[in-house]
């Protein structure tokens, strides 16, 4: 699995250091959003309000993983229009995923493996079991990261990954 591309943040006037010096190496972020226990995720309403709230998710081959029912007010957002932010903060490491997330309706059994392993936190720090095949059908949705944002000292590290935008062919295939 290759990285996404690292460069400074646009952020002018936070007099972020000209060069690529110190920027962080994705499997930092990797790491951190891996480990992370709450996860901060933000929507959008239908009247174009912003919604926030913590859930549980999992980080499994650069992508993210939610578990939640469909009537959940974040799930029947994403089920409108699917951008999403993820936020996650472990002291003063702060990693910040933006991007669109998919109801997956029929994963495959390597994503299901995948997704158990990257769940298997809960059960480590909540005693809880999260199985991804429950949610399946009624809440299981995979987030494709379009760019994320990384720090733990925002003026000397921080960092921004692209991530490749997949082609879509002029016929939808």
């Amino acid at each position: 699995m290759s990285d996404p591309v690292a460069t400074r943040p646009h952020a002018p006037g936070y007099e972020l250091p000209e060069t690529d010096d110190g920027l962080l190496p994705f499997g930092w972020a990797r790491e951190r959003l891996a480990g992370a226990t709450t996860w901060w995720v933000a929507t959008v309403r239908p009247d174009g309000r912003p919604h926030a709230m913590p859930i549980w998710g999992a980080w499994v081959d650069d992508r993210a993983y939610l578990l939640g029912l469909l009537t959940a007010r974040w799930a029947r957002n994403l089920l409108d229009n699917p951008a999403i932010v993820i936020h996650i903060q472990q002291g003063e490491d702060v990693v910040i995923v933006e991007g669109d997330a998919q109801l997956l309706t029929a994963p495959d059994a390597v994503v299901l493996e995948r997704c158990r392993t990257g769940f298997a936190k809960y059960q480590a720090s909540h005693g809880n079991t999260v199985d991804p095949d429950r949610s399946v059908g009624k809440g299981f949705w995979e987030v494709t990261p379009r760019v994320v944002f990384g720090f733990s000292d925002y003026v000397t590290d921080a960092t921004r990954w692209r991530f490749p935008v997949a082609e879509v062919p002029p016929d939808g295939a």
